[in-house]
């Protein structure tokens, strides 16, 4: 679901039918219609969503993706370089 949210955001994306869009997404992937449906429509894990980005925004992430590395935090889609680098710097710290 994941997938197809990102790459048809441009569909979804403030459409006053998004909950019938969802449910399309949710019936293509071969997904249980009624009980996505119904989960939709009760907002069932609203509360634990919000409570994911609240702490997200308690660490200062505003977007993703978003990284820690003992507590070194790297913002933003990143090369593999950049992770190579944060992880050679941190272990030397920690030889200190």
């Amino acid at each position: 679901m994941h997938g197809a949210l990102f790459v048809n955001q441009d569909e979804w994306s403030g459409n006053p039918e998004i909950e019938t869009i969802f449910n399309r997404y949710a019936a293509e992937m071969g997904l249980d219609g009624e009980q996505f449906a119904t989960c939709l429509e009760n907002r069932t894990y609203e509360a634990e969503i919000y409570a994911d980005l609240d702490e997200g925004i308690g660490y200062g992430i505003s977007g993703t993706p978003a990284f820690f590395l003992n507590g070194y935090f790297l913002s933003g889609a990143q090369p593999y370089s950049t992770f190579e680098e944060a992880i050679a710097f941190l272990m030397e710290e920690a030889e200190e």
